[in-house]
């Protein structure tokens, strides 16, 4: 299958391009290495350099998606592309304007398209302006199939976007680089990223900012380190502030790491966490982070919200309950006397979703072409 992938620069905290990062990069990757010829077109909404040259096969734009000259030159170049390319299909992802672009530029082409939604994308702040919800979920019903991350967020899709009856869906979770997250001696860890080699430590990495619970975490740190004097917290990643207010605990910040070096972050831990919060983002979101911990060895602790529910649910003592600091503390403090692993044979490598999604894919492919029908699965 020849195979065009549009997409934003950055997501998740990171440059696709720059940090050869996540599912936007790796699936397409993997795709590539199972013989798939593959194009990338990116969109940055910030002024980057070009595409680095060891990123083949991925072109990068800068423009403004709704200015209108940026917008043209956006659905303009995906044109040309697939003139000089001549895809057998479009995958889109990142937010509701490569949703719209696909359905745009690919309909008038008879080209067939897959929505990728690894998000609520009516979450996202370019999803505010008016107009933007109602063309994304249009550009979602006329698409030839769509990815999912979690089930959560397919039941929510199915819900409210009046989907077509037989409308292929496919629930494609994250995954890993299985040969960098793995088990590490967690003191050659802790001695790499300069932290403290006899501390009781846990911690959690991304996003450090209160839409993503960190407020619950550093409140539940405050309630551990009451009643254990050598307990400290390890962060990494970006902040909005939130830790200001809690400059008397003992916390250890790495700033934003690169990918190569979480896995040393992870392994550092005694207990690792992913709280978040009931809300839109945590409700259907499938954090990155979990299947990086699972992979590693470590223990963690995770808010009972949407999906994650379901991935620990043969280990409840993993579990917490959302916005609430005293239960967060409880589950951490359980977990540090009990050490209860999650079975990392549920770790998922990009190889694998790789396949997955080019199964997918084949039954889209012949769906069209045969005017049959596809199911969710």
């Amino acid at each position: 299958m020849r195979l065009i992938i549009l997409t934003k620069r950055q997501y998740t905290g990171r440059d696709l391009l720059d940090d050869r990062y996540g599912r936007l990069y790796e699936i397409p990757r993997a795709l590539g290495a199972a013989g798939h010829p593959v194009r990338g077109l990116t969109l940055s909404y910030r002024q980057r350099p070009p595409a680095p040259p060891d990123t083949a096969g991925w072109e990068s734009l800068n423009t403004l998606p709704f200015s209108p000259l940026g917008a043209a030159r956006h659905l303009r170049r995906i044109r040309d592309i697939c003139r000089e390319f001549r895809p057998d299909l479009v995958w889109a992802s990142s937010d509701a304007w490569h949703a719209i672009a696909a359905w745009r530029t690919c309909v008038p082409a008879g080209i067939p398209y897959v929505v990728d939604l690894y998000d609520n994308y009516e979450s996202f702040g370019l999803s505010k302006p008016p107009g933007v919800i109602p063309l994304l979920r249009r550009a979602c019903r006329a698409a030839s199939g769509l990815t999912l991350v979690t089930r959560t967020l397919a039941e929510h899709v199915a819900a409210e976007y009046a989907l077509p009856v037989g409308q292929p869906r496919l629930i494609l979770g994250n995954a890993v680089d299985t040969g960098l997250f793995r088990p590490l001696d967690r003191l050659a860890a802790r001695r790499e990223l300069g932290l403290p080699e006899d501390a009781l430590l846990i911690g959690t990495a991304g996003a450090l900012d209160a839409s993503r619970g960190i407020a619950t975490l550093l409140e539940a740190t405050e309630r551990l380190t009451a009643a254990r004097p050598g307990l400290r917290l390890a962060l990494a990643g970006p902040g909005d502030g939130s830790l200001k207010r809690f400059r008397h605990l003992p916390i250890d910040y790495l700033g934003i790491l690169p990918p190569t070096r979480v896995p040393a972050f992870w392994n550092a831990l005694d207990v690792a966490v992913v709280a978040n919060r009931d809300s839109d983002f945590g409700r259907y979101c499938y954090p990155q982070k979990l299947q990086e911990i699972v992979a590693c060895g470590v223990p963690l602790v995770a808010s009972r919200v949407g999906e994650v529910a379901e991935l620990l649910r043969g280990t409840p003592a993993s579990l917490a309950d959302p916005d609430s600091s005293a239960a967060l503390a409880e589950r951490i403090d359980a977990q540090i006397r009990e050490k209860i692993h999650v079975d990392r044979a549920q770790v998922r490598s990009w190889a694998q979703r790789a396949k997955e999604l080019s199964s997918f894919f084949e039954m889209v492919l012949a769906r069209s072409s045969e005017g049959g029908t596809g199911q969710c699965r």
